[in-house]
């Protein structure tokens, strides 16, 4: 598979989890009203959890400035971030403070530019010298394809 195959595929994924999440809770919610039933009312709460999960991960990951961050260049320079993963997900933007999620458990679809890091099982937060150490490799880096 090529990188934008992964890419695609994951993306896709999320999309198609929401856009099912969102179908379901209209399913249980016609069901709720019309019978009644404490049990449909907990497939809806459980599909409106759901949409939340997906939402949030594709409100963080589908925007045009994120990117995936091998943990590894971080070393001490970010000193305000504690992640212990070898790949966290960043919104970077130059001179920006740098919103940051790192995995606690899982990260699915590690490998595309769009991983699912489902809620709750993230730390986050916005980190300037993230912004510094970014800054650096970014002013540091060789543009390969014009040479």
């Amino acid at each position: 598979m090529t990188s934008k195959t992964v890419t695609d595929f994951s993306l896709g994924a999320q999309w198609s989890g929401m856009v099912s999440a969102v179908a379901l809770m209209g399913l249980y919610a016609r069901r709720v009203w019309k019978e009644k039933k404490s049990l449909f009312t907990g497939a809806f709460l459980a599909s409106s959890l759901m949409a939340f999960i997906f939402t949030d991960s594709l409100v963080f990951v589908s925007q045009k400035d994120t990117g995936v961050l091998a943990t590894f260049v971080l070393d001490k320079n970010a000193g305000d971030i504690d992640c212990s993963r070898p790949a966290m997900i960043v919104h970077y933007s130059k001179g920006v403070p740098t919103d940051w999620r790192c995995p606690t458990s899982i990260m699915l679809m590690a490998y595309s530019s769009y991983p699912f890091l489902p809620w709750p099982e993230y730390s986050h937060g916005t980190s300037q010298s993230l912004t510094v150490v970014i800054d650096t490799f970014m002013e540091n880096a060789v543009n390969l394809s014009q040479k």
